[in-house]
């Protein structure tokens, strides 16, 4: 396995792109259960590697700075799970290409039941929905929200392909303990209705519903892709590498603080003069006196 890696492609003469992504390094260091909460599950550890894996490939065709998320909001013994990846455009000016920062979290109910089942219409209750949101570093910010109506997650976001973006979009995901690995085909609109075309898109799926347990994991993408499709051209785009990095720091962590005013930081002050603040995602702790957060505080409104 080529280890943590983007890799997108489009097949010659046909609309159809599609992307695959191999997760190891990344994906363990997202599933592993940062702060007070125990290990997870194995479902929801599989779930959250699912749909880092998905993200990924949706944001495979960006070209922009910014940031594209999933979250998912339940009442269920799984009642939160979000995933986010942070995007660097180049302007396509050179062939290095900056990594995709990956990070994400689940949130549970250790005092109720834990499902017995794999639908994912258990674990999170009834009306639970998934956010699927996109925030550019310039323009504006844009969400789509729909229902988890299916027991698996690829098969609510490639709903949403199609009753939102209309564009035919299929997953399909493999996930070992210590890997996953996905794979995404997408039409792409066309307006020639009697085009010659290379390949059409049942042909691509029924051809992607040959994989075998483990295979996207354990092969390189180029050659799964010839295992694949090697009746048909493709064009092979530049490979990206993902990793996890969670982009808390310091000065947002402060910046957190001095955003709840002097009045409620003195009334904290009363109970510990040093001020304590966690990240909920990688766990890192960082500390500041409270005297000093009431300056910043007055510094930044006087400024």
């Amino acid at each position: 396995m080529n280890q943590d890696q983007l890799f997108s492609f489009s097949f010659q003469d046909a609309h159809i792109r599609g992307a695959l992504v191999q997760t190891k390094f990344s994906f363990q260091e997202l599933t592993t259960q940062h702060g007070s909460q125990t290990q997870y599950p194995l479902y929801i550890k599989h779930l959250l590697g699912e749909m880092n894996a998905i993200l990924v490939l949706m944001a495979s065709n960006l070209k922009l700075s910014g940031k594209m998320n999933l979250q998912i909001r339940g009442s269920g013994h799984l009642y939160s799970v979000f995933t986010e990846v942070q995007i660097k455009d180049n302007g396509g000016e050179n062939d290095d290409l900056e990594p995709l920062k990956i990070r994400g979290i689940a949130r549970r109910h250790d005092d109720q039941a834990q499902p017995t089942s794999l639908d994912l219409r258990d674990w999170v209750g009834q009306n639970a929905t998934l956010a699927i949101s996109l925030i550019p570093d310039v323009g504006q910010p844009y969400q789509g929200v729909i229902p988890l109506s299916h027991p698996r997650l690829h098969q609510c976001i490639e709903e949403y392909y199609q009753l939102s973006e209309q564009l035919p979009t299929f997953f399909w995901t493999q996930i070992e303990d210590d890997a996953c690995a996905a794979i995404m085909i997408q039409s792409m609109p066309s307006n020639a209705e009697d085009e010659d075309v290379s390949i059409d898109l049942e042909t691509a799926k029924m051809l992607a519903n040959t994989l075998k347990p483990g295979e996207l994991i354990e092969t390189s993408p180029e050659l799964m892709l010839h295992r694949l499709y090697h009746e048909f051209p493709i064009r092979q785009h530049l490979a990206r590498h993902v990793k996890y990095e969670c982009s808390c720091s310091p000065e947002r962590m402060l910046q957190t603080l001095v955003s709840l005013g002097e009045k409620e930081i003195t009334e904290i002050s009363q109970t510990t003069p040093i001020i304590e603040m966690n990240c909920q995602f990688c766990g890192s702790t960082q500390q500041w006196p409270a005297e000093d957060v009431i300056k910043k505080i007055r510094e930044e409104s006087d400024s």
